[in-house]
């Protein structure tokens, strides 16, 4: 029973690392990409 609540916890703690580095690369390439069109 234990294993399942660990894998629960490494599954979120995996998801909110994921939105969290998803949302620094999106924000890094829109600022990459104002500095190109201007």
């Amino acid at each position: 029973m234990y294993i399942f609540v660990y894998i629960y916890y490494y599954v979120y703690l995996l998801s909110i690392f994921g939105i969290v580095y998803t949302n620094k690369i999106y924000k890094e390439n829109k600022k990459n990409n104002e500095i190109i069109y201007k």
